[in-house]
């Protein structure tokens, strides 16, 4: 706070050694403070205008006589004073000052509000400082994306949008303005503003509803922007879309609430047991969504014969064995998988060898082709050598 007290010393001073002195002292009749001492418009939007009252308190007795009261015009001419004034302002009286901000390009201004006083006995300069920020960027939105999800055609669907301002003086919207593919998407009058301009109070949220009616089932999206009076851009950009699956989080798109959405690779969106990227299971679905269905389960064909475990493939490793197969006798494979290796044969100990196949001993079940050798005094392996390999063998012939 800035105050001004003039005072006016007067000292006479007799030339005469014999005379006297005299010294007179002259008080200013006011005491003019500022209410308040320096004023802060704080941010202000580009276009629109803020206005504040500077009170000018003789806090004296006397008068203050005033000349004018102008600006000192640093400004750039973002401030504006409506009216001059000069005049009286009687002790313990005030009179009040009217100041505009009406910034027209963004940046941060200053300037003083100059006031000259012409009392006879104490003329004087009250001076006070002003400034203000003027803002392109004045409202925010959220949310920032607006995905209306899947919409069928001739269907509608709302959502709803928040505009901030975050400025100190209300800012008014006078259009909308749409960019890309605009169809379909619209913007309601809000219940108090029927029409324009809506106002967003001052630090205060205005509430819209943005509307996407679906003229077909296209994918469309578009940026939504708000405008000010002049056609300014009050730096709102809020992303629309719809119809729009890939990386959308509409849960419209994830109709099982698998986590998957139909773009991400959900071949049955109705399944949450079926995605990408889950395991396959024995249950007669593409659970992986990899277009085969029970791969690597029991339940699937592995060697493509037409059978698989289920049906009673014994090998479904390999293409030549199973129930559809005629029985190749004297190769000591159950071709035809009904549990008989080579007929009239057979398999009598059920290690999976005919001694056609070349069982040497088919009474017993360690003994057949490429079984491992044990110390037993066998041929395991029949290969017509016993027990080589094995420590009670003699591997150097030395008896």
């Amino acid at each position: 706070m800035r105050r001004l007290i003039q005072l006016t010393l007067v000292v006479a001073t007799a030339l005469a050694a014999t005379a006297c002195s005299e010294t007179v002292i002259r008080v200013a009749p006011y005491d003019l403070v500022p209410l308040p001492g320096q004023f802060d418009f704080g941010a202000v939007a580009v276009g629109s205008e803020i206005e504040a009252v500077v009170t000018l308190s003789n806090q004296a007795s006397g008068s203050a006589e005033i000349g004018n009261i102008t600006l000192g015009g640093s400004g750039g001419g973002h401030f504006v004073l409506p009216e001059s004034w000069d005049g009286n302002i009687g002790g313990g009286s005030s009179h009040d000052v009217t100041l505009i901000f009406r910034p027209q390009t963004a940046g941060f201004w200053e300037d003083t509000l100059i006031v000259s006083i012409v009392n006879t006995e104490a003329t004087g300069v009250l001076e006070i400082p002003i400034r203000g920020e003027a803002v392109t960027t004045a409202l925010r939105a959220w949310p920032e994306v607006l995905d209306f999800g899947p919409v069928e055609e001739d269907d509608d669907e709302d959502l709803d949008l928040t505009v901030e301002n975050l400025t100190g003086v209300d800012v008014e919207i006078w259009a909308t303005d749409i960019d890309g593919d605009d169809d379909g998407f619209t913007v309601e009058d809000p219940i108090e503003f029927p029409s324009p301009p809506w106002i967003v109070p001052a630090n205060g949220t205005l509430d819209l509803s943005v509307v996407y009616e679906a003229n077909d089932v296209d994918p469309h999206e578009a940026t939504l922007g708000l405008l000010g009076p002049g056609g300014n851009d009050w730096g709102v950009s809020v992303e629309m879309r719809a119809n729009l699956c890939e990386d959308s989080a509409h849960p419209g798109w994830d109709a099982d609430g698998d986590g998957v959405n139909v773009c991400a690779g959900d071949c049955d969106d109705d399944d949450p047991a079926v995605s990408a990227g889950l395991p396959e299971v024995a249950d007669l679905l593409d659970n992986d969504c990899d277009g085969i269905v029970d791969d690597t389960t029991y339940l699937y064909d592995d060697d493509g014969d037409g059978y698989s475990e289920t049906d009673g493939d014994c090998n479904d490793d390999d293409v030549a064995v199973s129930p559809a197969v005629t029985e190749v006798e004297n190769n000591g494979v159950d071709d035809d998988c009904d549990g008989v290796v080579d007929y009239g044969g057979g398999d009598l100990d059920g290690d999976g060898y005919s001694p056609e196949g070349g069982d040497c001993y088919d009474d017993d079940a360690t003994i057949y082709p490429g079984a491992p050798e044990l110390e037993d005094a066998l041929d395991n392996d029949c290969d017509g050598i016993v027990d080589e390999g094995t420590d009670w063998y003699d591997d150097d012939g030395a008896g």
